[in-house]
Parts: C-alpha cells; sequence; structure tokens
C-alpha cells in the first residue's frame, strides 16, 4: 500500500511543553520520533510505500531561539523559526532513520508547487519515483521560511490530503493528540467517539478550535479526510501516542482492502468467479457486505481512533483503479491527470469567475452524467481572463462549487452570455467540481 502518515507539533514536542504559556522552552520528543520512524521503517521492510508529513519546524525554532518575540511582524518571526526549527527536526530524523538503515530526503514544498501544472507533475514524478528505493524516508513540511500567508496552505493536513490524493495514496493516517473524533469537547463525560464516518455511516459533525503549538485542528483534518473521501482514499484520525498505532491501523485497513478485493475481482487474487454469489449483487453491494463484517472488529478497537470511509461506490472504483496506479474513476490518463491537478490547483484564491444558475448548479453536483458549462447556464462573470486560464465557478448563493479551465477568453464570453446554442465555455474534461463529503455516490 502507499501510505501518507501526518504527525501534528503538539505531537512532536515533549509532552507538557505545548501546553505551557510562554514557556518558549518547546523541545522534540525524541523517544516518540525514534517509535514513530521505526514504525515507518517495519512498513517499509512490508513493501509498503510510505511519506511522512511532519509538522514542529515552528515550535522546535521557538524551543532553540528564545528572543523571537523581539520580532515585529508574525510573518517574519514563523518564518525564521521555521528556518530555525527544521534544521534541528531533520538532523534528528537523520540520526533516527539511520539505525534502521535508511535515508531521510527531505521535500520543502509551498502551494505554488500546485499551482503550475509543469511543477505539479515534476513533483509526482519524484515522488512516485522513490518508491523504487525502499531505504529513502520522504520526510515533507510547508516551506514555512518563504510562504506569506495568501500562498500557505491551511496546515500540514491540507498539504497531507493533496499529496495522498496525487500519489493515489490507499491509507492516509492524520495522527493527533486526541484519540480520534468526537460528538463533542472529549473532556466532557459523556462524549461519544465516532469509530466510523462516511456516506453510510451517520452525519459529519463539526467540531470547532485547532491545536495550540500548530495552525490545524480536529475540523482541519475532518475537511482533509472528506476530501479524501471523495477521491475513495480511506482515512484515519487517532491518536499518535497510542503504541503501535501506524502498524495497527495499516494492518485493520489492509485486511478490509484484501477482504474487498478477493470479494470484489477473482483478477486480485487469482481466486475462481464464484458466480453463484455474484450474479445478483452489484459491485457495492458486495462491497457493503465486506465492510459491515469487517466493521465489527472494528468498533471492538476503539484505541485504533475514527476511521473515515467513501461510499462502497467510491471504494470500488479506487480499488479497482488502484490494480495499475493512482485512479481517479473514469475516462483517458490524460484527462484523468487533468482533473487530478485542478483538484489540487483548487487551492489558489483570487482567480477570475463565473456565476452559474441554480439549474446548472444542479447538475455539476449531481455527477448523474458528464456536463460542460455553456453561456445559457452563466449568470455573470467577474475580472478578465483567457483562453486556457483557471476560472473559480459559484453559486448564484455565492458558495464556490469548482474550477475549470476556459475555452474562450472573457470578451467572447461577454458576447454570448446566458444565450442557447454557444460554443462550450469549460469543456467536462476540464472541470473540477466539489462535493459535500458526506454525499454518497
Amino acid at each position: 500500500m502507499t501510505i501518507v502518515v501526518k504527525v501534528g507539533s503538539q505531537s512532536l514536542l515533549e509532552k507538557g511543553e505545548s501546553s505551557t504559556k510562554n514557556s518558549g522552552l518547546a523541545k522534540p520528543d525524541l523517544s516518540f520520533m525514534a517509535d514513530l520512524v521505526g514504525q515507518i521503517a517495519c512498513l517499509k521492510e512490508q513493501g509498503h510505500n510510505v511519506y511522512l508529513i511532519s509538522s514542529g519546524a515552528v515550535a522546535a525554532g521557538r524551543g532553540i531561539w528564545h528572543e523571537s518575540r523581539q520580532l515585529v511582524g508574525q510573518t517574519a518571526e514563523r518564518q525564521i523559526l521555521a528556518g530555525l526549527g527544521q534544521v534541528e527536526l531533520m538532523q534528528i530524523y537523520k540520526q533516527i532513520a539511520a539505525k534502521h538503515q535508511l535515508h531521510v530526503v527531505q521535500l520543502l514544498l509551498a502551494k505554488s508547487d500546485f499551482i503550475s501544472r509543469n511543477h505539479y507533475l515534476n513533483l509526482e514524478r519524484l515522488l512516485l519515483s522513490m518508491q523504487d528505493f525502499p531505504e529513502l524516508l520522504p520526510v515533507i513540511n510547508e516551506n514555512d521560511s518563504v510562504s506569506v500567508d495568501e500562498l500557505m496552505f491551511t496546515d500540514n493536513d491540507q498539504l497531507a490530503g493533496v499529496l495522498g490524493q496525487q500519489l493515489g495514496a490507499d491509507l492516509l493516517l492524520l495522527l493527533t493528540e486526541a484519540s480520534g473524533v468526537y460528538d463533542k469537547d472529549p473532556r466532557q463525560a459523556d462524549a461519544r467517539l465516532f469509530r466510523l464516518l462516511g456516506p453510510k455511516h451517520g452525519g459529519w459533525p463539526k467540531p470547532e478550535g485547532k491545536s495550540s503549538s500548530g495552525r490545524g485542528g480536529i475540523s482541519s483534518k475532518l475537511e482533509t479526510a472528506g476530501k479524501m473521501c471523495r477521491a475513495g482514499v480511506v482515512s484515519c484520525i487517532a491518536s499518535a501516542r497510542q503504541p503501535q498505532i501506524i502498524l495497527r491501523i495499516t494492518e485493520e485497513v489492509g485486511q478490509l482492502r484484501a477482504a474487498l478485493k478477493e470479494e470484489l475481482s477473482p483478477e486480485f487474487t487469482g481466486a475462481q468467479e464464484r458466480p453463484e454469489e455474484r450474479s445478483e449483487a452489484r459491485p457495492e453491494e458486495l462491497a457493503d457486505r465486506v465492510i459491515t463484517r469487517w466493521s465489527q472488529e472494528w468498533f471492538a478497537k476503539p484505541e485504533l481512533g475514527t476511521l473515515v470511509l467513501p461510499s462502497s461506490a467510491r471504494l470500488v472504483r479506487f480499488l479497482c483503479g488502484s490494480a495499475t496506479g493512482p485512479a481517479e474513476g473514469k475516462g483517458k490518463p490524460a484527462v484523468r491527470g487533468i482533473r487530478k491537478w485542478l483538484s489540487a490547483r483548487d487551492l489558489a484564491a483570487g482567480r477570475a469567475g463565473i456565476i452559474v444558475n441554480d439549474g446548472l448548479v444542479e447538475k455539476l453536483q449531481g455527477r448523474k452524467q458528464a456536463v460542460s458549462i455553456l453561456p445559457v447556464g452563466i449568470v455573470r462573470f467577474r475580472g478578465e481572463f483567457g483562453k486556457g486560464d483557471l476560472i473559480d465557478i459559484y453559486s448564484e448563493q455565492g458558495a464556490k462549487i469548482g474550477i475549470g479551465l476556459a475555452r474562450y477568453s472573457h470578451l467572447q464570453l461577454a458576447k454570448t452570455i446566458s444565450k442557447k446554442n454557444q460554443e462550450i465555455f469549460i469543456h467536462y474534461n476540464y472541470l473540477h467540481i466539489n462535493e459535500d463529503e458526506t454525499a454518497g455516490g
């Protein structure tokens, strides 16, 4: 499996230090980091591809340089501390990894690396090429030393999700100090832990707040898990401090994947076809049965946190595609690649945009058939753009619903807007529509 592991700042700090206000003494937890790398080394020995998204640079830098409060401006302080702390963290990772005969590869990324398609493809080739060398351990962080507010990821949860989708990951692990996702503040006695989330597993919680040492929080992790859910990728939000948490969750998800593949497609395992069992049931129904059986054991292990499962239909499509590489659904490889890039490119803001009518919004989000955007469905536009430019797509209520590539300029659109029988403005092959993470299908 391809596994993306993201660990937050609080988990990387010595226990208690991150919550001590104004201490300025946050230091990396060497024991935790050693255990973290040790678990990843075990996964690599088992043949898995693992990418570690590690926060903590700014927090570690603050522990090194206590005079940072004399700086004027939060941006300058963050950038300097990130530079100091990143060196410290990488030295620790390097020393620990060497004990497992691993070489650390540091990757510092910025949102701009996903905006240019050429940059995006170059990064994808690099990340995938490292799978040919199991002795390499990619350790990835946002490049906070050069990032500015308008071109920053919300947090490393968002970065992990973008990379997970780019890699066609089989599992995204979001490790935190919480034991998972609760229906209320977990400090309350009657708080309930969600074990399974997804289109067929109850409502979608909306927790508030963020971590004290980083920019993320449970709400950010849920948002990322929701996006991965739409891509057909399994995510898990769990406590980083739970013993062997990475290995145990990987084993559980691996068992689910194996059961699904065996049930869905004999081509995966070479098993004989069982027509008497498959003649009536659709693949999604077969998947539902497997998940129901598997979840009985999952519910018996609350220490493993909250698993976010895609709908059975999406899970089936992803699994069938993962037999040959990263999957994105139907269509030609080149078109799928464009859509995947558009999904990542949707991070930027401030582009020109079009506002489409409610009827078109319903068709676009219904996903029952491929839908292109024609001028008749466009109410108005804003900004200037040319052929091939990226265009944000909004509903009349102001909600951003997607992004696409314009086939002609704003000057030509101005002549045809709201008119019938006009040339397609955004073709469905070059269109990415956002979806509600709780939606099925």
